[in-house]
């Protein structure tokens, strides 16, 4: 509480309709309507012990990365807040792209009476191989009468380290089951670097 605003500028100030008066002079618990405990006001406590801290807040509807430096010869807090709202949003929704992409690259499409076809799009990395792996098998294993399996990477853009090990286990585990696996739309890329890590299918 004895920590105040002695400067304050930005954006922010116009779009909330604030001038800097309402600001300068006010404590950060004031200014932020916090408890004593509260995220900013733990964070400022935290600069004056370490010297610097960087922390994210959620502050009238919008998040924020804030940095803070204690001047020691000065004794205030510099701090630099970043609207990071737009930011935060992308992340989310590239985020929420990745799960439906490791859904459609678990999903196992009949196409005819005993066959079903996985369509793998995007990077093959090994989380979506590993995704790939634990769904693809009970999906296949409740299919009683399936016995082909058809992965199509005619969607895959790319191959990470180890992908390819965990592919081969699948192709593995699916044969354990007494699936006959067909891969398709293999690009010259990924046959090389198949080929390069010694996997066998």
């Amino acid at each position: 509480t004895q920590m105040r605003y002695l400067d304050i500028e930005g954006q922010k100030l116009k779009e909330w309709n604030l001038s800097k008066d309402a600001v300068i002079g006010k404590s950060v618990q004031e200014f932020h309507q916090e408890d004593a405990d509260g995220t900013n006001i733990t964070h400022h406590q935290l600069a004056l012990a370490q010297g610097k801290v960087t922390y994210q807040v959620t502050f009238a509807g919008s998040s924020y990365d804030c940095k803070l430096h204690y001047m020691p010869e000065r004794e205030i807090i510099v701090g630099v807040a970043t609207d990071i709202t737009r930011e935060k949003g992308l992340h989310q929704q590239i985020a929420d792209q990745e799960d439906t992409l490791l859904e459609l690259s678990a999903l196992a499409v009949p196409i005819l009476e005993n066959a079903v076809v996985v369509p793998i799009l995007g990077q093959l990395t090994v989380q979506r191989t590993k995704h790939m792996q634990e769904h693809i098998l009970d999906q296949v294993y409740n299919m009683a009468e399936v016995h082909t399996v058809i992965l199509d990477f005619s969607g895959v853009t790319d191959a990470r380290d180890q992908s390819e090990e965990l592919l081969q286990s699948l192709y593995q585990s699916l044969k354990l089951l007494g699936i006959r696996t067909i891969l398709t739309g293999v690009t010259p890329k990924l046959a090389q670097a198949l080929v390069n890590n010694g996997t066998t299918l």
